[in-house]
């Protein structure tokens, strides 16, 4: 696994978070910051069925299928 590949879904999750906290309640601020959440976590799965299918690719070329 490669944990560098995960940073851009988790600063997209932190600045939702950062938004959603600075934001004071208003609701243009709180769609940004769902937004941001909402596409950092769409990414992080993602990245973790990329990862799956990585591995198994690893696997096969390996012959330990």
């Amino acid at each position: 696994m490669r944990p560098r590949r995960f940073v851009p879904a988790i600063v997209l999750i932190v600045a939702g978070l950062v938004v959603l906290a600075v934001g004071g309640g208003a609701v243009a601020t709180d769609a940004i910051a769902m937004l941001l959440i909402g596409v950092g976590a769409v990414l992080a799965v993602a990245l973790a069925f990329f990862e799956i299918g990585a591995s198994e690719d690893r696997d096969r070329r390996a012959g330990r299928s």
